[in-house]
C-alpha cells in the first residue's frame, strides 16, 4: 500500500525542502512521518501561510477552533482532548526541532508560535481512557510490590517500555554504571534499522532489580519468564496484568494504557520531548549508545514521574477506600 504524502499549496521551499527532510528522518514510521505533515498541512491550509509564517496568536486562534468545536472529524463529531493534545504535540515538537538545530538552520529567524498556546490537556480530571493518573499509578504498583510482575510494571508505567521491550530482555540486558546504576539494553522493535537504547532504571527500583536479577535460574534465556522457564508472551504478559490490576481494583489496565500514561506523566512534568521519545524508543534521532558515563542519563524522562508507595498491607485497602 502507498501512502500518500500529505502536501499544501503554502508549504514553502525552505521548510518542505530544508527542515522537512532533517526532521521527518528522526522518524521511523512512515505513518508517524505523515501523521506530522498532515497535522501542518492542516495548519498551513487553515491560515493560508507556511508553517514559518504562524505567529502566536494565528496558532492559539487554530487551537481554539479545534477546543471550541470550530474543526469537526468527517462524521460530524468534535475532537476530543486527547486528539487534540496530540496535533499541538506534533507541531511544537517540530518548531522545538528548528530552534534546537539553530546551527543547522542559523540563516532562518524562527520563534516558536507554540510556546505559549493554551489548550485543554489530557489530565487526570479529563476523561482520556487510556490514561492513569499518578495517583493509580502507585496503588497499582503498591499492590504488586514484591512480586516480579512490580518490575514489569515499573518497566512499562515509570519507564515507557513496551510489551515487546520487556518480554525480550535479557539478563545480560541488565548492566550496571561506574556508580553501581542500573541500566536496561533495550534492543531495537526494528531489527537493523535502530541501534539499541540504554536507559537508566530509577534509582529507587536498583534494590528490587538487584534482588530478582540474582535469582534467575541460568537456564532462562530472558529477564522475566513463566513457570516452566520460558520466555513469556505478549499474551499471557497482558493475562497477567490483567488479573492482578484486577484483583487491585482497576479494569481496562493493559501495557498500552500503562505506556501512554507514562509518556504523558512525563511530558506533563517538564521532560522534553526528545528526552520522552528516548525513554519511548520512538525517535531514532535521540538513542545514545552507552558510554560507561552515567551523567549522560541525570535528566531522562523517567525521573519526571514521582510515584507514592502505600505501606504494604494496605494497597488493596487504600484502594477501595478511594474508589
Amino acid at each position: 500500500m502507498i501512502v500518500q504524502t500529505p502536501k499544501s499549496e503554502y508549504f514553502s521551499d525552505t521548510f518542505i525542502n530544508r527542515i522537512w527532510p532533517l526532521f521527518s528522518s528522526t522518524l521511523i514510521k512512515p505513518d508517524t512521518k505523515n501523521s506530522y505533515l498532515l497535522a501542518v498541512k492542516k495548519i498551513c491550509d487553515y491560515l493560508k501561510k507556511d508553517f514559518l509564517e504562524i505567529n502566536a496568536d494565528e496558532a492559539q486562534e487554530y487551537f481554539n477552533m479545534y477546543s471550541h468545536g470550530g474543526f469537526t472529524k468527517k462524521d460530524g463529531t468534535p475532537y476530543n482532548v486527547a486528539s487534540i493534545f496530540i496535533y499541538y504535540s506534533q507541531l511544537k515538537a517540530i518548531a522545538n526541532y528548528i530552534i534546537e538545530n539553530h546551527g543547522t538552520f542559523q540563516d532562518i529567524k524562527y520563534t516558536s508560535p507554540f510556546t505559549f498556546t493554551k489548550i485543554k490537556q489530557p489530565s487526570v480530571n479529563v476523561e482520556v481512557k487510556n490514561l492513569l493518573s499518578l495517583k493509580e499509578i502507585g496503588q497499582i504498583l503498591s499492590f504488586v510490590k514484591g512480586t516480579p510482575l512490580f518490575l514489569i510494571l515499573s518497566f512499562a508505567c515509570r519507564m515507557g517500555l513496551s510489551n515487546r521491550d520487556i518480554i525480550q530482555l535479557r539478563p545480560q540486558d541488565v548492566q550496571k554504571a561506574k556508580n553501581d546504576r542500573f541500566i536496561l539494553s533495550i534492543r531495537s522493535n526494528i531489527p537493523g534499522k535502530a541501534p539499541k537504547r540504554h536507559l537508566a532504571i530509577p534509582e529507587d527500583l536498583d534494590s528490587d532489580l538487584q534482588e530478582y536479577w540474582q535469582r534467575i535460574p541460568l537456564q532462562c534465556k530472558t529477564l522475566f519468564y513463566n513457570t516452566r522457564l520460558n520466555p513469556l508472551t505478549a499474551k499471557t504478559l497482558e493475562i497477567m496484568i490483567k488479573r492482578e490490576t484486577e484483583k487491585a481494583g482497576f479494569k481496562g489496565v493493559t501495557m498500552q494504557k500503562l505506556r501512554t500514561s507514562a509518556g504523558f506523566h512525563m511530558y506533563q512534568n517538564g521532560a522534553k520531548p526528545s528526552s520522552v521519545a528516548i525513554q519511548l524508543g520512538i525517535n531514532e534521532r535521540w538513542v545514545y549508545r552507552y558510554n560507561g558515563d552515567f551523567s549522560e542519563f541525570e535528566n531522562q524522562a523517567s525521573q519526571k514521574i514521582q510515584v507514592e508507595y502505600i505501606p504494604k498491607g494496605t494497597a488493596a485497602e487504600h484502594t477501595k477506600e478511594t474508589q
